[in-house]
């Protein structure tokens, strides 16, 4: 059965153009292992509609539409510690404004500004047999698209 695959990458760039973008490609750290050290396991996308609700004269409802907003959650299962400054560093620049994260999860070809909405979690891992954590890292498109994009094979989300 034919499906869509998110190829997620993340690119860190500096808005004072001091150093070159960083690129993070979790498409390669994608696995079902539970022994694996660092891992993106969910990423949960969800559209928020940003408009304005309200009644004309006449008293019928009418709501005016300005686009449509994107969250993201990202969670991480880390089981070694040197892989937490990844999570770590993306949660510092989130929250800097002279640092641009963009996010994109088609491979690349589409790349979004993306702020911070709530700082990382962290909580150790529960009822499994391997230590380590699971942070979440929660993001909100900083500029609204006009539409919901379907989730199809070849389109830019």
């Amino acid at each position: 059965m034919p499906g869509y695959v998110w190829t997620p990458k993340l690119r860190l760039t500096p808005r004072n153009g001091a150093a070159a973008a960083e690129t993070i490609d979790f498409s390669s750290v994608f696995t079902v292992s539970n022994y694996a050290r660092f891992v993106l396991n969910s990423i949960r996308l969800t559209y928020t509609e940003n408009q304005d609700e309200g009644f004309t004269v006449n008293r019928d409802a009418r709501a005016t539409h300005f686009g449509t907003g994107q969250d993201i959650v990202l969670r991480f299962d880390i089981s070694d510690m040197a892989h937490y400054r990844t999570v770590a560093q993306l949660g510092t620049r989130l929250g800097r404004p002279d640092w641009k994260v963009e996010i994109s999860l088609d491979g690349g070809n589409t790349f979004r500004e993306f702020v911070l909405v709530r700082a990382p979690t962290v909580r150790p891992f529960r009822d499994v047999t391997v230590a380590g954590l699971r942070s979440e890292v929660s993001v909100k498109a900083k500029s609204l698209i006009p539409d919901m994009v379907p989730i199809e094979t070849g389109t830019a989300w």
